[in-house]
């Protein structure tokens, strides 16, 4: 007698085995790929964690491809073994990993940045002016929402107001 004939002969019993062996998979590797809420985790990888709060894959992604436009604005079209040499990544995970300990001892502290500050800031600033004028708060937001990756105006001062402090 084959191993297909015994197969046969027993199918309902490996139907049923099968099917343990479906399940097994579906309860151990599912919850891995889903929140609780069941939507997917893309982005919300942890990097590191400094006193309590976590620095994101998706916020060093969004840093890190800031800065090689920067560089690239700034030197020309750099290739990407010097950018390696140049270790912009390693450089631009260790200034997180510092300005989130700078964030955490001025929480401890008891400074803030107020909100009068950031306005000053962010009116000041020569992305948002023309002429030496501020471009008003709805142009600000188009210009948040054309940049790439496209950024709502929340966001984008909570980084300034981390920046500030």
């Amino acid at each position: 007698m084959t191993m297909l004939d015994r197969m046969r002969r027993h199918k309902s019993w490996l139907k049923w085995s099968l099917g343990v062996v479906v399940a097994a998979f579906v309860f151990l590797y599912v919850p891995q790929f889903l929140n609780p809420t069941g939507t997917t985790t893309v982005g919300s990888d942890v990097m590191a964690t400094v006193n309590g709060e976590k620095i994101l894959a998706e916020t060093y992604t969004r840093a890190y491809n800031q800065q090689i436009a920067r560089i690239r604005a700034s030197y020309g079209q750099i290739s990407d073994d010097t950018l390696r040499q140049l270790q912009i990544g390693s450089r631009l995970f260790q200034q997180l990993v510092s300005q989130e300990a700078v964030v955490a001892e001025a929480r401890r502290l008891g400074i803030t940045v107020t909100d009068g500050e950031l306005r000053e800031r962010l009116v000041r600033m020569p992305e948002f002016q023309v002429n030496g004028q501020f471009v008003g708060y709805d142009r600000y937001r188009e210009m948040l929402d054309s940049s790439r990756p496209p950024l709502r105006a929340d966001e984008f001062e909570a980084s300034l107001r981390r920046d500030l402090l």
